[in-house]
């Protein structure tokens, strides 16, 4: 058996790192600020994989499904004057009847067919026309991506604050297309 030693040290905290966490606190709610419901412009910020997850089948039991995440930076502000950011998570398919076909159609207007090859990173800083909603449960409200649709021409489309970027939890690391990153949406 072999004896290890710890080190003593303390790392000091980084100014402003965004993984830091306060101990203790409030509700637990953090720096949640409800979007109220709307419609406007958006732009993707983020495809993330984030590998096979368990989730329920509607007939009992579970099944195993890949997913990925998509992150769009809204024109709406938050109180502080920064970008509501909002997220929505897929399941990794372009069967035309899943959530993501429907979203990938309404997002690039185009027409899939069978067969087809498509790349999720095309997405990856296309403009967006978003459609927020409210639901209330309890005596708790949240806000929810409702529709997504192609961003129409001659609107001003919206410049990101956040640098657009996929990553993948089966590499744990960024994509390699994100390397050579230009974005799809016009300019």
């Amino acid at each position: 058996m072999s004896t290890g030693t710890v080190s003593s040290s303390v790392q000091t905290p980084i100014a402003n790192d965004p993984w830091s966490m306060e101990v203790g606190g409030g509700g637990g709610n953090g720096d949640y600020v409800l979007c109220p419901p709307c419609n406007g412009g958006g732009v993707v910020i983020g495809i993330y994989d984030i590998g096979t997850q368990i989730v329920p089948k509607q007939a009992g039991g579970t099944q195993e499904q890949r997913k990925l995440v998509l992150a769009f930076e809204l024109s709406k502000k938050r109180p502080d004057g920064k970008p509501f950011v909002m997220v929505e998570r897929y399941t990794w398919s372009m069967n035309d009847r899943s959530n993501f076909f429907a979203l990938v159609t309404n997002l690039t207007g185009k027409t899939y067919k069978e067969g087809e090859k498509f790349n999720p990173l095309s997405l990856l800083g296309l403009p967006a026309m978003v459609s927020i909603t409210n639901s209330t449960v309890g005596d708790k409200t949240y806000h929810n991506i409702g529709t997504v649709a192609q961003f129409p021409d001659g609107f001003p489309a919206v410049v990101p604050t956040y640098k657009p970027s996929p990553r993948s939890a089966m590499t744990g690391q960024a994509c390699p297309a994100a390397l050579d990153y230009r974005p799809c949406g016009p300019g």
